[in-house]
């Protein structure tokens, strides 16, 4: 059996990644679905539970992960991310292509472990504008900005391990290219 596409996008918080996914799964047609990862961190505002990310302790994490329950897990701003193998099985089982949200440490686990996966990394237009969207968001604190900005300049230098390369100056305009990008591998994929 081929192993099944998956489609894994990257992008330094504040990038616009998971405006551009929600974009590509409710507007397009394209058979995708987003995969829902787990994390350690505790819930923001509006995030819901099973819907915008898979919440555990670090306990049941842990216990995961020692099962073998994850195609791939990283560390991030102290808190651990990791997808699970069986949601990923769900949107094939579907007949969909999953999309995975994940940082540069999770593509390079995927791409160790799956042949089949095509790498987006999503850039901003620019160091001030990025910068504008981590302080925008008013989920983070001044000092907190400042990690996850330096954090996207270390990110940004690892974009060439990636397949495409997009600027998001605006959600929809990226997002429409991440589409003229992928509608040709899932057409060729059926």
């Amino acid at each position: 059996m081929n192993d099944p596409l998956v489609i894994v996008i990257s992008a330094p918080s504040g990038t616009g990644k998971t405006s551009v996914v929600n974009w590509l799964v409710e507007t397009t047609l394209l058979p995708v679905s987003k995969v829902v990862t787990c994390t350690t961190r505790p819930s923001r505002e509006n995030e819901r539970d099973g819907v915008d990310y898979i919440f555990l302790s670090e306990k049941n994490f842990r216990a995961k992960q020692k099962a073998g329950a994850f195609l791939e897990t990283s560390k991030a701003y102290g808190y651990e991310y990791g997808t699970l193998q069986e949601e990923v099985d769900k949107v094939i089982q579907q007949g969909k292509t999953p999309l995975l949200v994940v940082d540069i440490e999770g593509f390079k686990n995927i791409k160790r472990k799956r042949g089949n996966v095509i790498g987006i990394f999503l850039v901003p237009p620019s160091s001030e504008v990025l910068l504008a969207r981590l302080r925008g968001r008013g989920t983070d604190d001044e000092a907190e900005i400042c990690v996850r900005f330096k954090e996207a300049k270390f990110e940004l230098g690892q974009k060439e391990l990636y397949d495409i390369v997009i600027v998001v100056n605006e959600v929809e305009e990226a997002a429409q290219a991440v589409e003229q990008v992928i509608g040709p591998w899932l057409k060729e994929k059926r």
